[in-house]
């Protein structure tokens, strides 16, 4: 599993291009290949824990808009990691080189999407 197809396939759900079904089965068929190995990967406990977000939605213990405030944070989390940016600054007032990381703000990025 890509990072980039994740947020690929998640943009296409929340954009109603996939359905829950479909998501599901992707998501089962990457989980699947993940607990053949011994290691639990941090990519595996995100997939789970989407895994269980669309279950406890089709049972009905959660709501659509909570599962659709997950996949809008996984993929915020995605663009802020993949924009953070390490500067080297040096001023007169600082003696040695401060090293500063800001991420570009990606709030408003998918207001455009509409949910299902």
């Amino acid at each position: 599993m890509d990072q980039t197809e994740l947020i690929n396939i998640l943009k296409d759900f929340i954009s109603g291009r996939i359905k829950v079904d479909e998501l599901a089965d992707i998501i089962d068929g990457w989980l699947f290949e993940f607990r053949q190995k011994p290691d639990l990967v941090p990519e595996q406990q995100l997939l789970s824990n989407l895994e269980l977000y669309l279950h406890e939605v089709t049972e009905g213990y959660r709501s659509w808009e909570e599962l659709y405030e997950q996949i809008f944070a996984i993929i915020e989390r995605n663009l802020s990691e993949y924009y953070v940016k390490t500067v080297p600054l040096q001023t007169s007032l600082i003696q040695e080189t401060d090293i500063t990381t800001r991420a570009i703000p990606v709030r408003d990025y998918y207001q455009n999407l509409s949910p299902v």
